[in-house]
């Protein structure tokens, strides 16, 4: 049996075997769920800036960019690029946010099947993306969308300053459909309005952009007790709509084009 990979596409079979040996299976699927076991680290923010990497190293220093374009043609995401570039159906980003070591890489790893790097104490530095697929009922792939899955360092550390939180949340907000801000009970407590207050001071780096800032800012909030669900949803709700009606510059409207949800979970 002879393999073939063929980088440029991998929807088709990548196994060259004789005609009455050939079975339905695509192995096309079969290296993507292989390539994407691996997540790869695509930024760092130090030194109160994002610093972008390429397959996940420093860009090297000979590599030289003027603007923001030619740096995001220097960006390379290692096996992924194979992946991104020969899909045909539509990608969506999913991301998550929160407090260091609120569990935000397990509640991905929960929802995707991913292999996120996940601990009691910090262990995601900067941003790691890994790529999955829907399945339909039968355990097929569903060829409408690919998940782009960015997992991100948790905010207040004592590593980062609040410049490097800024920079993150800008970030997130920029590029995902979907940000998932996990936290872990209902009250808006100083760390969590101390975040907010660092996502609206990155208003003040946004240009306007069509693509960008479109996504849903979405609260996962976890280990709730189911008995008082509805009447801590409310106090919640309220306060959030607080937040959206003192200024037309908060960053809910601003970064997340004024859509936000939340919903609540027990212990996974």
């Amino acid at each position: 049996m002879k393999i073939q990979f063929l980088t440029d596409n991998v929807e088709n079979y990548l196994i060259s075997v004789p005609a009455e040996e050939q079975t339905p299976v695509k192995m096309g699927m079969w290296v993507r769920k292989l390539v994407c076991l691996v997540p790869v680290q695509i930024a760092r923010a130090e030194n109160n800036a994002m610093v972008a990497l390429k397959d996940g190293l420093q860009i090297p220093h000979d590599i030289s960019y003027v603007d923001s374009v030619s740096l995001a043609n220097s960006i390379r995401f290692g096996f992924y690029d194979v992946v991104l570039n020969s899909w045909k159906g539509e990608i969506k980003v999913i991301s998550s946010m929160g407090k260091q070591s609120s569990g935000k890489s397990y509640l991905l790893n929960h929802l995707s099947g991913s292999l996120l790097d996940v601990a009691g104490g910090r262990c995601t530095d900067g941003v790691w993306m890994t790529i999955t697929t829907g399945e339909n009922g039968d355990g097929q792939g569903d060829s409408r969308y690919l998940y782009v899955l960015l997992d991100f360092e948790g905010l207040g550390s004592f590593e980062r300053s609040e410049q490097e939180d800024m920079l993150l949340s800008v970030l997130n907000a920029a590029v995902s459909n979907l940000t998932i801000f996990n936290k872990k009970d209902f009250h808006l407590d100083k760390d969590t309005e101390s975040a907010f207050s660092r996502f609206q001071n990155g208003i003040n780096l946004l240009k306007q952009d069509k693509k960008l800032f479109k996504g849903l800012f979405y609260i996962a909030i976890k280990d709730v007790d189911t008995s008082d669900i509805e009447d801590l949803m409310q106090e919640f709700n309220e306060k959030i709509s607080q937040i959206c009606t003192k200024s037309q510059e908060n960053f809910i409207i601003k970064m997340y084009d004024g859509k936000v949800r939340d919903c609540c979970y027990g212990s996974l």
